[in-house]
């Protein structure tokens, strides 16, 4: 009973002090007079970074081809369902991704030209490895992102 009662209060007290408040003070840093010098500086920190991420706006940016990364994806119920997606061969623009979602294996083909991401083949059900970026399927040219690319 003794027993009982020292692992009900240790866990009570281990609760209590793991579900303290933090120290949300915070810093009114409008009391501290600015110079003019870190003023002009802040001005030209924000153009400079604007102008990188207009530089870094591109789908290559985003959606990169690069070797040996396996990609997992988590999802919830059947229409989210999760999925691995791994790039098996890659050629300058375009890459081959097999995903792989526990019930079947499909192989896509991506090429990456003229601002924009197109899958030019698909294949469901395969279960082999073979370099297929030189195909094409009727159902080509879908456009999965399109530059310039936008918020919304």
């Amino acid at each position: 009973m003794k027993r009982n009662r020292l692992l009900v209060f240790g866990l009570l007290a281990a609760f209590l002090v793991a579900c303290s408040k933090e120290d949300d003070t915070v810093v009114d840093s409008s009391s501290q007079p600015a110079s003019s010098e870190s003023s002009i500086e802040e001005s030209s920190s924000v153009e400079e970074s604007s102008s990188v991420e207009e530089e870094t706006d591109t789908i290559a940016a985003y959606f990169p081809f690069v070797e040996n990364v396996l990609s997992s994806y988590e999802g919830e119920g059947n229409e989210y369902a999760t999925f691995s997606w791994y790039p098996q061969y890659i050629e300058e623009n375009r890459a081959q991704y097999v995903k792989n979602n526990g019930g079947t294996q499909i192989v896509s083909v991506l090429d990456y030209s003229d601002g924009q991401l197109v899958e030019t083949f698909t294949r469901p059900e395969t279960y082999f490895r073979e370099n297929m970026l030189d195909q094409t399927s009727d159902d080509a040219g879908t456009i999965l992102l399109k530059e310039p690319l936008e918020v919304g």
